[in-house]
């Protein structure tokens, strides 16, 4: 007799070849395809889809409870956690747009010289589904001063993607992790 748990986890990993991965990594993707599944009930409120973060915060008139836009926002920033979590068991920290743009001295991030903010915004929009959830991952979990340079950064970046930009980039990224990990 089937388990129907194993059955379960296997259809929301969208039945690819899970048996080589590992259990913390098994549980990672599953997860993450997990609260993808949660934000993409989001898509039935196509104005909330359309708002930026700052635009749902902003539009809150109550801050202790959650809103739909809320939501969707903390189950994408809860699959950003588990595929940056993910992506990282494989050494792959280098990904990471923190890297590629800036440079760690003493626990600080400079702004590589031959990168402006707006170049650095243009590169991660023309490329979103590489950097999303690193860049949802900063935002939530990330304590920095802001007046850090890539916060400063992050918050010009995020204004423009609205939760649907987030979406779909995260389930892209979601299916590049598989199909660059598993496949």
């Amino acid at each position: 007799m089937a388990n129907p748990l194993r059955s379960f986890a296997n259809r929301l990993a969208g039945l690819y070849n899970l048996i080589e991965m590992n259990r913390e990594q098994y549980q990672l993707y599953t997860i993450s395809k997990y609260y993808l599944g949660l934000a993409e009930r989001g898509r039935k409120y196509p104005q909330i889809m359309s708002m930026t973060s700052n635009q749902i915060s902003e539009a809150s008139d109550n801050k202790i409870t959650m809103n739909p836009g809320m939501r969707i926002m903390s189950h994408l920033a809860s699959c950003a956690f588990r595929l940056c979590s993910l992506w990282e068991t494989y050494n792959r920290p280098r990904n990471n747009y923190r890297y590629k743009y800036y440079i760690k001295q003493r626990n600080t991030f400079y702004r590589r010289d031959d990168h402006t903010q707006e170049s650095i915004k243009n590169d991660i929009l023309e490329n979103l589904s590489h950097h999303i959830h690193y860049l949802l991952r900063d935002a939530s979990g990330h304590k920095e001063n802001n007046d850090q340079i890539p916060w400063e950064d992050r918050q010009y970046i995020l204004a423009d993607i609205t939760n649907l930009k987030a979406l779909d980039a995260m389930k892209e990224a979601l299916d590049r992790i598989r199909t660059d990990l598993y496949e």
